[in-house]
């Protein structure tokens, strides 16, 4: 393992003013920043990252040429310092303060995270406890580092399944009764027939809660029904037509500098006053669209049954 440092080690030119940089004082290093012992994958994945980083600052000069002394001894695979040395003495001589500063500023998790996989440890099945790590191949501030990540992203996954879980919450309400697409009707008509989500962030004074709770769940009802209804394209975006209370709404969607829902109301009279020609044949009957989900969903739970 380490003979492929050397190998990594040596691509580093030499230079004046670079700090030298030998296995002893990289291992040392390593242990003054916190590492009660080091594994040869641990350290190479280390290493692998100090010599790509210093292929631009040209920081350090690596020498892996001389070997480890007596006070650096092995534990199995690990590295780790002798129980007769003084720590506090030995770091003040035999590790490397710009490296150290360098340490600090290093992604670890991102390394660990390699060093789990490296080990053939799955990172979902580590965050979800379905896979106990091995502690004999971790030091102590490995496995905190890990409890850190491991908790973190357990709070990422848990607010995604919550979000997941709220969402469908909605869309379960939108389609046991018609509260919504009453509301999204009559507030369309109130506002010229026509309304565009983000216009409320600034005008949210003028409107009540309810109103405000509404206008945020647009996107939610556009994603339920462009599942279900034919989708027409139109400028920088596209819409479903849904026919309610002999009612043609567009809902729709604009991809632009930023994600836009709309809802608006086709008229059923032309320019010139004359009822439109097969005014709502191409749109979809919204109890249409609630049947189709609901059919949908029991053939989901029947799967998965």
């Amino acid at each position: 393992m380490f003979d492929f440092l050397i190998i990594c080690a040596s691509i580093i030119l030499e230079g004046d003013g670079m700090e030298k940089i030998t296995t002893e004082i990289f291992l040392t290093t390593l242990f003054e920043y916190g590492f009660d012992k080091v594994d040869p994958v641990l350290f190479t994945y280390t290493l692998g990252k100090a010599v790509i980083d210093n292929a631009n600052t040209h920081e350090f000069d690596f020498r892996f040429d001389l070997p480890l002394t007596k006070s650096i001894v092995r534990d199995g695979i690990m590295y780790k310092l002798s129980d007769e040395v003084n720590k506090d003495l030995w770091f003040n001589y035999h590790s490397n303060e710009e490296l150290l500063k360098y340490f600090t500023n290093l992604n670890f998790e991102e390394i660990i995270t390699k060093k789990l996989e490296g080990y053939g440890y799955n990172k979902m099945n580590c965050i979800l406890g379905r896979e106990k790590i091995d502690e004999n191949l971790f030091s102590q501030k490995e496995l905190e580092m890990i409890d850190l990540m491991t908790n973190k992203n357990r709070k990422t996954l848990f607010g995604i399944t919550d979000e997941i879980s709220k969402k469908r919450e909605i869309v379960e309400e939108m389609v046991s009764s018609n509260d919504y697409i009453d509301w999204l009707l009559a507030f369309t008509e109130t506002h010229s027939n026509l309304f565009y989500d983000d216009d409320w962030s600034f005008k949210s004074d003028r409107i009540g809660d309810k109103d405000k709770k509404n206008i945020k769940k647009l996107n939610i009802f556009f994603e339920l029904v462009s599942e279900y209804a034919e989708q027409h394209q139109c400028n920088d975006g596209y819409f479903c037509k849904i026919k309610y209370n002999d009612e043609v709404i567009n809902v729709g969607v604009l991809h632009g500098l930023e994600v836009i829902h709309f809802a608006s109301i086709e008229p059923k009279i032309d320019e010139h006053g004359r009822p439109k020609p097969g005014y709502g044949l191409d749109a979809k009957e919204y109890s249409d669209i609630v049947e189709d989900y609901k059919k949908y969903n029991k053939q989901k739970e029947y799967k998965k049954d």
